[in-house]
């Protein structure tokens, strides 16, 4: 992931509603892969489910990614978004 792509996932993560309408799942979900369609080299869905599978062992099942993690966020007591954004500073950060 490049520094650039970073920053862009953290300004996202910091203030999304400036970049979706409201913070509803769907919303955050279509973002994300908008987002990762417009930069193919960027795979952020495969590298959030494979840290819930290594980290976690929550297998990414047919609802995909996004499942993995609202069953993190369930297991945590966190709402859905704010375990996504945890997951996804762990990766920008390397602590995954």
């Amino acid at each position: 992931m490049t520094e650039e792509q970073k920053d862009k996932l953290k300004h996202f993560l910091d203030k999304p509603l400036m970049y979706i309408y409201e913070l509803d799942k769907k919303q955050v979900i279509a973002f994300i892969h908008g987002f990762q369609t417009g930069d193919q080299n960027l795979g952020l869905t495969t590298l959030i489910s494979n840290l819930l599978e290594t980290r976690e062992r929550i297998i990414k099942e047919a609802r995909g990614w996004p499942q993995q993690i609202q069953i993190y966020a369930d297991k945590k007591g966190l709402k859905w978004f704010e375990a996504m954004k945890n997951l996804t500073m762990d990766i920008i950060d390397n602590k995954a």
